[in-house]
This record gives structure tokens, C-alpha cells and sequence, in this order.
């Protein structure tokens, strides 16, 4: 989640489409909120592994976000025909199943 945040903050233009939503996708505090996301989880995880409701929250919280950025990504292939996005959309896939996984078994 950190990397994905990191990612999206330093690219200001990473979502194109619909060019109306354009600002507001690329927003940097959607990117923070993501970023700080991933930096709770990996806190709490290291300094509280025992306090399963904060990490299963923290992993349902991911989950959403990886699982919106597949479907905005998609959106992107589906309307644009720019199918350079299939690949992390394949990835955010297998990552919210590995999230799924994970917070299931925690």
C-alpha cells in the first residue's frame, strides 16, 4: 500500500479518464490517505500483531482501495482502449485476493 500510494503521488497524471473526475482522481491526498494506510498497517501489524480488529480493519481498508483503483483502471482499458493498465489491473486483482486471504485467516 505504501508503494501504491508513493506511486500515485509522484505521478500527478496517472488517471486520465473520464477527463471530468481527471483533478479529482490525481488528487496527492487521496495519495497520502493510501500512503498513510499502508504506514498504519505495517505499524500496526510490527508494534501491535495481537490487536486483530485494528488489522483486519486496516487490511478491509486496502482491500477497498486496491479493489476501486482495479475497477478505475479497467475503466480505463474498457473506455479508452488503453490497454497499457492491464497488467495492474491483473495485479490489483491478485493482491486483493491475497488481502482477502490474509484478513480471513487473521
Amino acid at each position: 500500500m505504501m508503494a501504491i500510494g508513493g506511486s500515485l503521488w509522484y505521478d500527478r497524471h496517472y488517471f486520465f479518464w473520464p477527463p471530468n473526475l481527471q483533478g479529482v482522481l490525481n488528487d496527492w491526498r487521496i495519495d497520502i490517505f493510501i500512503l498513510l494506510v499502508g504506514i498504519m498497517l505495517l505499524v500496526s501489524t510490527a508494534l501491535r500483531p495481537d490487536d486483530t480488529v485494528l488489522i483486519r480493519t486496516l487490511l478491509v481498508i486496502c482491500g477497498g482501495i486496491v479493489l476501486g483503483l482495479a475497477f478505475l483502471q479497467l475503466g480505463h482499458i474498457i473506455f479508452t482502449s488503453e490497454f497499457r493498465m492491464g497488467h495492474t489491473v491483473i495485479g490489483d486483482v491478485v493482491l486483493f485476493l491475497l488481502i482477502l486471504h490474509v484478513a480471513h485467516d487473521r
